[in-house]
């Protein structure tokens, strides 16, 4: 963390809705963060999925009422954030 900055990936759902979170992550880490949320509607993340033709996205779409619901609402993070909107970006 001294040398390079660190991208950490994922749903991180439960987290999103604790105050303390980034903080928690600085005195773990010993360094500053900086939280940027990615948001796209849900149906543009079922398209990509489909797309991208992984076997492990294969459960999601069989069901994909089912595994939205997971997420809820998808409300943005309620400490400071970076918001990104992700409905137009280029798959990567």
């Amino acid at each position: 963390l001294a040398i390079q900055d660190v991208v950490l990936v994922g749903p991180f759902t439960k987290e999103l809705r604790d105050p303390n979170w980034p903080s928690e992550i600085l005195k773990a880490l010993g360094a500053a963060v900086e939280i940027h949320y990615v948001q796209c509607p849900p149906e543009e993340r079922k398209r990509r999925l489909a797309s991208r033709g992984n076997a492990r996205d294969l459960a999601k779409l069989k069901d994909w009422d089912d595994h939205i619901q997971y997420y809820g609402l998808e409300s943005p993070p309620v400490f400071e954030h970076v918001l990104v909107d992700g409905s137009g970006l280029d798959e990567a």
